[in-house]
C-alpha cells in the first residue's frame, strides 16, 4: 500500500482507525482535537530510545525521555524539571499543598546539602551541616509549645527577648539590662545605667530587697560597689567598698541566744590581746579606677599573728587569710574587762593606803 489513508473526522463510534481483536487501540479525530485511545485496564507503550514530545511546529519542547537517563520537562521551551540518579534538578519555584519525608529522609539545602531538615525516627532537626551562620530572619520569632498554646521564647524586634516557664513570662531583656520575675512583687534586675552597673531584688510582700550598684568614677569619685537595703521602702546605704579599698558598713553580726549551743564563759584574753601587735600597711596590687597604685596607709592586723594568739579568729588559707572582726572584739571586750578589774583593784588598795 502506498499513499495515504484518509479517515473523517470521527464522532466517538465510527471513522476510527481500530488495532486489536477487540478494537482495543483506537486512533482517531474529533472536533479538532486528536485522540489516542486505550482500551479500559490495558498498558499503552510507547517505545524509543529517545521520545520527545514537542509543539505543533517543532519549534518548542515540552519534554524528552531518554533511554538509561533522564527525563526531561519544559515549560515555554525552558527546562524546569531534570530527573537525576539520586532525584531531581528543578528551575525556578516548587509550589505544593504539601511536602511528606519519611525518618531520616532529609530536605537539603544549599550546594552541598549544608541545611538539612529532617525527623530521625523519635527527634526533628534543623542542622547546619556546613559553613556560617544559620540565621533566621523575621520582625517577630516565637517558639511555642506543640499545642501552639504557650510561648515557649519570644523575639521582638527593636523590642525584648522573652523567656517564659509553663506559659508564663519569667523573664525579659529590657533597653537598660534584664529583668526576671516571679510575681509582680517578686523580681531582680541587671542592667546598666549613666552612673553604672545594678543589680536589683524585690520580694512578695513589697518590704524586702536590697540592691547592688557599681559606680563609675573618675580620679577623685573613684568607682564603688555598694549595696542598699530598701526593706523599708526607703532606700538606704547598707555597705560599700571603693576602688581604692576603702569601705563603709553598718555591721549586724546575727547573734541569737537560740541560733547557739556550747554557750561558755570566755577565758583570760588580757595577755593575747597584749601581745597583739596593731600595724600600719599598705596592700599591694591596688589601683584607683585610671589604674594609679593605692598608697594609702591602712591600720589593722597581721592575720599570721594574730592566729598566734587567739587561732579561732582565723579563716582562709595561706596567702588569703581573714580575721573574724567580730570575734575580735570579744577578745578586746574581755581584755578590756580584765583590765578594769585591774584597775578597780588599784583604786581601792590606793584609796585605802591614803585614808590611813
Amino acid at each position: 500500500m502506498s499513499g495515504w489513508v484518509y479517515i473523517p473526522d470521527s464522532n466517538g463510534s465510527n471513522n476510527m482507525l481500530l488495532l486489536g481483536n477487540g478494537a482495543d487501540l483506537k486512533i482517531y479525530h474529533s472536533s479538532g482535537n486528536n485522540y489516542i485511545d486505550s482500551a479500559a485496564a490495558q498498558t499503552l507503550f510507547i517505545r524509543s530510545s529517545q521520545l520527545q514530545i514537542k509543539s505543533t511546529d517543532g519549534g518548542e519542547t515540552s519534554a524528552i525521555f531518554n533511554d538509561d537517563g533522564d527525563v526531561k520537562l519544559y515549560y515555554d521551551n525552558s527546562l524546569k524539571l531534570n530527573t537525576q540518579a539520586n532525584g531531581v534538578t528543578v528551575t525556578g519555584g516548587v509550589y505544593s499543598d504539601g511536602l511528606i519525608c519519611g525518618d531520616n529522609e532529609k530536605v537539603e539545602l544549599g550546594t552541598g546539602g549544608d541545611l538539612q531538615i529532617y525527623h530521625n525516627g523519635s527527634h526533628s532537626y534543623i542542622k547546619d551541616a556546613g559553613t556560617g551562620d544559620v540565621n533566621i530572619i523575621s520582625n517577630t520569632i516565637q517558639f511555642s509549645n506543640a499545642a501552639n498554646d504557650e510561648f515557649l521564647a519570644r523575639f521582638v524586634e527593636n523590642g525584648a527577648v522573652e523567656l517564659y516557664y509553663d506559659g508564663t513570662k519569667r523573664a525579659y531583656t529590657t533597653d537598660h539590662g534584664f529583668e526576671a520575675y516571679k510575681s509582680a512583687n517578686c523580681s531582680g534586675k541587671i542592667g546598666t545605667s549613666t552612673s553604672g552597673h545594678y543589680f536589683e531584688s524585690q520580694s512578695d510582700d513589697t518590704t524586702h530587697g536590697f540592691e547592688i550598684h557599681q559606680k563609675h568614677g573618675s580620679n577623685t569619685s573613684r568607682a564603688s560597689l555598694a549595696v542598699y537595703d530598701n526593706r523599708t521602702g526607703s532606700k538606704s546605704l547598707a555597705f560599700y567598698v571603693r576602688g581604692d579599698g576603702e569601705t563603709f558598713s553598718h555591721p549586724n553580726d546575727l547573734s541569737d541566744r537560740a541560733l547557739k549551743d556550747n554557750i561558755t564563759d570566755m577565758a583570760t584574753s588580757y595577755t593575747k590581746i597584749k601581745n597583739l601587735r596593731p600595724v600600719n600597711f599598705t596592700w599591694k596590687n591596688r589601683v584607683d579606677t585610671e589604674g594609679n597604685p593605692v598608697s594609702k596607709s591602712i591600720s589593722g592586723f597581721i592575720a599570721q599573728e594574730v592566729e598566734e594568739q587567739i587561732p579561732n579568729l582565723i579563716n582562709g588559707e595561706e596567702g588569703s587569710k581573714g580575721i573574724n572582726s567580730a570575734g575580735l572584739v570579744a577578745h578586746l571586750t574581755k581584755a578590756l574587762q580584765e583590765a578594769i578589774t585591774k584597775i578597780e583593784t588599784l583604786e581601792t588598795k590606793v584609796a585605802a593606803l591614803e585614808a590611813k
